[in-house]
């Protein structure tokens, strides 16, 4: 930019001063003023009288001298001999300042042809007097402002200023520095306002009491657009024109130092929409872009005029509180207000092609005050508390506290071990017993536990959800998979374990690999497995929107050598009938949330016989998880429930302490 503008300045210069000799007396115009007719005329006059005189003087001369030396009378030789001796004196006073006049006029002209160039430049000239009177103005002036020139001969260059800058300080650069320069915003003549660039320069001596000066001034209304786009470009978001990441982080870390001087609180709402990749997906990026600036505009139109809306990134925004209270109770309550309010309002139908949708929000609120943590720090803790929502249902509102920053950091963590925990074998097979109505094993369900060097030995809830969230579900799925088939295949062998059936579950986010099916045939092939020995379980909430492939792929796993299907966690999803015919499974597991209040609730007990029932109409078996009683399996024998799971039988244990299991019967040890 100050390239830009010192190049600027260097046009002017050399535009006023190609325009000087038009607009002031200077010492140019005073020695081409000696050359006037009158006085060129007055020197030839003087000229030819002297140069006549002096001839005459010499030819008076010549005849005295030959008389002198008895010389004849030259006659006509002595007349041209006098005025050979005279020319210096024609050419001094006559023939010299014609052709220095001549000269003199050449340069003027060319001058002049310049200056006219000049005058026609696309940037607005106005010629001023020493009062900064327009005396003359060119026609680009005319264009810009829409004023003719004789509507402006006579007015103050600043007649059509907002905001008009002070003479004094005008004169005083003048007269310090010979030039003045600033940025002003002009009115036209139809009353439109639009910003200017002016430089106005003092052009000769400044002793001189008739100095004048040239006015340069071009619309700068396309540069400052130009400004104003690269600065929206810069802090605001394209698509919702609102605030961006970098703009919120600068008001906030004002905001901080603000609340560090008042004592108020503010807070800061994160906000993440919920499914909205899928809604995305499925309607098209451009009812996704439309869906997003519609939740921008509501959201900007429940928060206060103080208080700043800015999207941080694909289906983010941020909310920024300032000024709450003082007291942190008040200001969370305040806070809480503004979060639900925005929260109601996301969750207004949307019209889309015509179509109502119905979209949610999950947020997160961290209050601060001062500048003891970062602003990084605030939006992260914000964030945490988000994904608290996100965890616990979606569709609501958490407050940021240590504890959930120590979860999230834990599931940070965890996430970031999981793909070489595989690798370091730091996965393991534990396996539950199950049982039949004699109480003779009939199976086992593999149940993977993770031995983290820090943490511990974690159980599948606790590192499952974080496999689903990446791929990291897909590698160990495959390598829970193949470490079953391995071994039924080693189970096949001995006669305590070869009538067993072992139980993987199989994640709905592996379910949908578009090669699920060849990927558990070639397992099965490769250990060369019975494959009624292995039962899938596969839970309620698969893909119901596309039912067709998955009943195929059903179709597709039973053929690979009789593989037995199960639906896990039965009651907790759809459970519709029309699902539940459809599906090509042997088995339905009643899941063993229902199992802590039978037989003594009437509710629980009735869900389970009613499942018991419908599994037994459509042709199913049966099995319940987290049998704990006795009283628990004595309801489930008496209502069609014939197969068992739970504490009361075994927790889930490793491989050696399972076959010690089966070994000594220990399973039977509460029934004698």
């Amino acid at each position: 930019m100050a390239i830009k503008q010192k190049s600027k300045n260097l046009k002017y210069t050399e535009a006023i001063e190609m325009l000087g000799p038009l607009i002031i007396d200077d010492d140019e115009f005073d020695r081409a003023e000696q050359f006037k007719a009158k006085g060129l005329l007055k020197r030839f006059l003087i000229g030819l009288l002297v140069t006549f005189l002096l001839t005459e003087l010499l030819v008076l001369g010549l005849h005295q001298l030959a008389f002198f030396h008895g010389l004849a009378y030259f006659g006509g030789v002595t007349l041209i001999i006098a005025i050979l001796l005279s020319m210096p004196v024609l050419y001094l006073f006559v023939v010299y300042p014609v052709g220095r006049y001549q000269s003199e006029l050449e340069k003027i002209h060319e001058t002049l042809k310049v200056t006219s160039i000049a005058f026609q430049s696309h940037d607005a000239i106005a010629i001023l007097d020493n009062d900064f009177i327009i005396i003359r103005a060119n026609h680009a002036f005319v264009e810009i402002t829409g004023f003719l020139e004789r509507e402006v001969i006579g007015q103050s260059i600043f007649a059509s200023i907002e905001d008009r800058p002070t003479l004094h300080n005008v004169e005083e650069e003048l007269f310090n520095g010979g030039r003045w320069f600033g940025e002003l915003v002009n009115i036209r003549k139809t009353g439109e306002r639009y910003p200017i660039e002016m430089t106005i320069t003092r052009v000769g001596a400044v002793h001189k009491r008739v100095a004048k000066h040239v006015a340069i001034f071009s619309d700068i209304t396309s540069r400052k657009e130009a400004e104003q786009k690269i600065q929206s470009l810069a802090f605001y978001d394209s698509l919702t024109n609102l605030p961006n990441r970098q703009m919120l982080l600068d008001r906030l870390r004002f905001s901080m130092l603000t609340s560090g001087r008042n004592k108020f609180y503010g807070a800061v709402i994160f906000v993440d929409l919920d499914h909205f990749k899928e809604l995305n997906d499925s309607l098209g990026h451009d009812s996704g872009d439309a869906l997003l600036i519609e939740v921008s505009k509501r959201m900007s139109d429940n928060v206060r005029e103080v208080d700043m809306v800015s999207r941080f990134g694909g289906d983010e925004f941020v909310i920024l509180l300032e000024h709450l209270d003082t007291d942190s109770t008040i200001s969370l309550q305040k806070a809480a207000q503004v979060a639900h309010k925005v929260k109601m309002a996301i969750s207004e139908p949307f019209l889309l092609n015509y179509l109502d949708y119905y979209l949610s929000a999950s947020m997160g609120v961290c209050l601060f005050q001062g500048s003891e943590i970062s602003a990084d720090e605030i939006i992260r803790r914000a964030d945490i508390s988000m994904y608290q929502s996100k965890n616990t249902g979606r569709d609501r509102v958490s407050f940021y506290d240590q504890e959930m920053k120590e979860q999230l950091e834990k599931h940070t963590i965890l996430k970031s071990d999981l793909h070489s925990a595989i690798i370091d074998h730091q996965i393991k097979m534990y396996y539950q017993i199950q049982v039949n109505d004699h109480l003779e094993p009939i199976g086992a369900e593999i149940l993977v536990r993770w031995e983290h060097p820090t943490f511990g030995l974690l159980t599948p809830n606790q590192f499952i959800p974080i496999a689903e969230e990446s791929s990291s579900i897909y590698e160990l799925g495959r390598w829970v998979l193949d470490q079953a088939c391995k071994q039924v295949m080693a189970w096949s062998e001995d006669s305590l374990t070869n009538q067993l059936v072992l139980s993987v579950n199989v994640s709905h986010h592996q379910f949908k690999q578009h090669d699920f099916v060849e990927q558990v045939e070639s397992m099965v092939n490769k250990y060369q497995i019975d494959g009624s020995k292995i039962k899938l379980e596969l839970t309620e909430n698969i893909d119901i929107d596309n039912i067709e492939l998955i009943v195929r792929s059903m179709h597709a796993l039973k053929r690979i050598n009789g593989l037995k299907l199960a639906l896990d966690d039965f009651g907790t999803a759809y459970s519709s009938l029309s699902f539940l015919r459809i599906l090509p499974i042997d088995e339905i597991k009643i899941d063993q949330s229902f199992m802590h209040e039978i037989p003594e609730d009437r509710n629980s007990a009735l869900m389970v016989k009613t499942i018991a029932d419908m599994a037994s109409n459509f042709g199913f078996s049966v099995i319940a998880e987290g049998v704990e009683t006795i009283g628990q399996l004595e309801f489930l024998k008496n209502n069609n429930c014939h197969a068992y799971q739970g504490y009361l039988f075994s927790k889930a244990v490793p491989l050696d302490e399972f076959i010690q299991l089966l070994k000594s019967k220990e399973y039977l040890a509460k029934f004698t």
